[in-house]
């Protein structure tokens, strides 16, 4: 057997997004989109595109939460020993590309607080929205109310975030 071979990464958590890449330049050749006009295959191509780009996100995250230890315990800040584990919890990421899901072990103890090692190493926050999001959330509403903000993340992402009541 080849040496490299046995070293190739595994790149099956990217299964989808290869069905998602095959499907978008098969409808792009097929004869449906052959006489299309070019604003509707750029929108055509920006939203298959979003979700391609979501399953990719979304193979990465798989890929990490396969390699994630599983430690006997971790400690916690206040320097408590977290010893009950329970594997693969998961919470969901609102990203650019839309929602994902972070599947990761989680650390606890009774009275004290969870933990989530590998929330910390992806510098996840504690609510569900990605680090993109609010960035693009911060620019928008620069510009104009928050409702606006709203609209335009919808009609420009593959993710939507709540109005203001």
């Amino acid at each position: 057997m080849n040496l490299a071979y046995l070293k190739s990464p595994d790149l099956s958590f990217f299964s989808d997004a290869k069905v998602q890449l095959e499907q978008i330049i098969l409808s792009l050749g097929s004869a449906h989109y052959a006489n299309r006009e070019h604003g509707e295959i750029e929108q055509y191509i920006r939203t298959k595109g979003d979700e391609l780009l979501r399953r990719l996100f979304q193979g990465y995250l798989d890929q990490k939460a396969s390699i994630e230890p599983r430690l006997n315990f971790i400690t916690s800040i206040a320097g408590d020993k977290l010893n009950y584990v329970k594997e693969l919890t998961s919470r969901k990421l609102t990203s650019l590309f839309g929602d994902v899901t972070v599947k990761r072990n989680r650390y606890n103890q009774r009275r004290q607080a969870s933990q989530f090692p590998l929330d910390g190493e992806l510098n996840l926050a504690a609510d569900q929205y990605s680090d993109g999001v609010r960035k693009r959330v911060a620019k928008e509403t620069i510009r104009g109310s928050y409702d606006e903000a709203v609209e335009t993340i919808r009609d420009t992402t593959g993710c939507s975030i709540a109005k203001c009541a």
